[in-house]
């Protein structure tokens, strides 16, 4: 797997490889610059190269098209990530292809293995036991409608939510175009995908006994043979997610009102105007001590997470080209 890696292919009559040339300056400068400040999370993308692939080809160059689908990402059989977009379709329904492009860009790289999620468990239980549920990382649906222009080209790419949207009670921004007034709300056409769970408790077992739990759970994951590739069969037996297309107008901010990275700014109750705030990084949220599930990612929020007061000083932001990072855990998801 090489999430820090991500390389680009084209076979479609409504994107050329010098549309990708063209584009490939604008994604990098997303990664390197606003994804970067808020996620912590970068890639070096090329054109053709050996990294995480995401192929752009027309829905009827595909022998097997997810049917309503303008692109999704998702693993392989070895647990690789991928992303496909369909240009023609994008082009069918009026979606700019950069920003399908960039949407799938950065949900694969947020999520490689297409199972991050954050736990909400019920805190007044006391012990994390009964209902729950948890929602899926996929950092651009909840604002999906939500399109920018990106330098040094202009390009059109998507709109993502910040760490901040999966900890209620923490600060803005919620998202980075700030079109988000709180966390877990939705931009105008955007969506979230959550599922309701029931948690029977932590048993901490020891020994001779810790030993019998070892083996119960291998002897399950050997009769599954690859439990990620047997719990992606499953998903899609019962309908893989997709970015739909669009239900409604998409809205692209005007290069001069997008804001700088660093910059905070808060939704504006009326009309599209930002108020510019103080440039400042989101505030440090801390968990509770009570983990309820080691996969949960670093962005997920835990039910009892509290805000530091404090203010951390803006600190330039240090990139190497082809730096890799690890992902906390993965599974298969279309968008």
């Amino acid at each position: 797997m090489s999430g820090g890696y991500i390389s680009y292919f084209v076979w479609s009559q409504y994107f050329s490889d010098a549309d990708l040339q063209n584009l490939l300056p604008d994604l990098q400068s997303q990664l390197a610059n606003e994804f970067n400040w808020y996620w912590g999370l970068y890639a070096y993308l090329d054109d053709s190269g050996s990294g995480s692939p995401v192929v752009i080809l027309d829905s009827t160059n595909d022998p097997n098209p997810v049917a309503g689908a303008l692109g999704y990402h998702a693993i392989d059989v070895n647990c690789n990530p991928y992303a496909i977009v369909y240009p023609d379709l994008c082009v069918a329904y009026g979606v700019p292809i950069s920003g399908v492009i960039s949407h799938e860009t950065l949900e694969m790289l947020a999520d490689q293995l297409t199972d991050e999620v954050a736990l909400y468990p019920n805190v007044s239980a006391g012990n994390y036991t009964g209902d729950a549920f948890i929602i899926l990382q996929e950092v651009c649906d909840p604002c999906e409608m939500l399109l920018y222009y990106e330098g040094p080209n202009g390009n059109v790419v998507s709109d993502f939510v910040t760490p901040t949207w999966y900890a209620p009670g923490c600060p803005s921004p919620y998202d980075y175009l700030g079109q988000i007034p709180n966390a877990w709300q939705l931009a105008s056409g955007g969506y979230v995908c959550y599922q309701e769970i029931n948690l029977p408790g932590w048993t901490c077992p020891a020994a001779d006994e810790a030993r019998k739990v070892a083996a119960k759970a291998g002897e399950r994951l050997t009769r599954i043979e690859n439990p990620t590739a047997g719990a992606i069969r499953q998903l899609r037996s019962k309908g893989m997610q997709v970015q739909s297309p669009p239900t409604r107008e998409i809205t692209v901010v005007k290069q001069k009102d997008v804001p700088k990275v660093g910059e905070s700014r808060r939704a504006p109750k009326g009309g599209r105007r930002y108020r510019s705030l103080r440039p400042e990084r989101p505030s440090r949220c801390k968990r509770s001590r009570n983990r309820t599930d080691k996969r949960i990612s670093p962005a997920g929020a835990l039910a009892g997470a509290t805000c530091e007061g404090s203010r951390r000083s803006r600190a330039a932001v240090q990139v190497t080209f082809g730096t890799a990072w690890k992902s906390t855990g993965g599974q298969s998801e279309s968008h």
